[in-house]
């Protein structure tokens, strides 16, 4: 009975190690187009977030909103180039949510470009 008792302890332990996983690797892009807008929506492993960050800042330039990798965001964001958005962020999770008739079609491309190149950074 006590063999029996510390194999079943044994088979517990290691299922929930591997079922638990500690893998960090779970992230999703979730992108939706319709006649009204753009919405993206990514989580990732928090490790990730200086990645993302840096994308932003190399692609925004002076226009970025991010202060640092830790921040939080949950606002509307217009850049100078009048590019207007709804920007939702932690470590870990962006939201980026657009809409066609808040933006010219210049925008309107560079803000898809922008979320395109996120889902491609997060590929790495």
């Amino acid at each position: 009975m006590n063999k029996i008792y510390k194999l079943t302890i044994l088979i517990l332990t290691v299922v929930l190690l591997f079922g638990c996983s500690f893998n960090d690797e779970n992230q999703s892009v979730k992108i939706e187009k319709n006649s009204s807008g753009y919405n993206f929506e990514a989580t990732y492993p928090e490790r990730k977030t200086k990645d993302v960050v840096a994308y932003l800042d190399k692609n925004l330039k002076q226009d970025n909103p991010y202060k640092s990798e830790n921040e939080q965001i949950d606002a509307d964001v217009v850049l100078p180039n009048d590019a207007a958005f709804y920007l939702k962020t932690h470590p870990g999770l962006i939201v980026i949510n657009f809409k066609k008739q808040k933006n010219n079609e210049a925008n309107y491309q560079r803000l898809e470009k922008l979320c395109l190149g996120i889902k491609e950074e997060l590929k790495n």
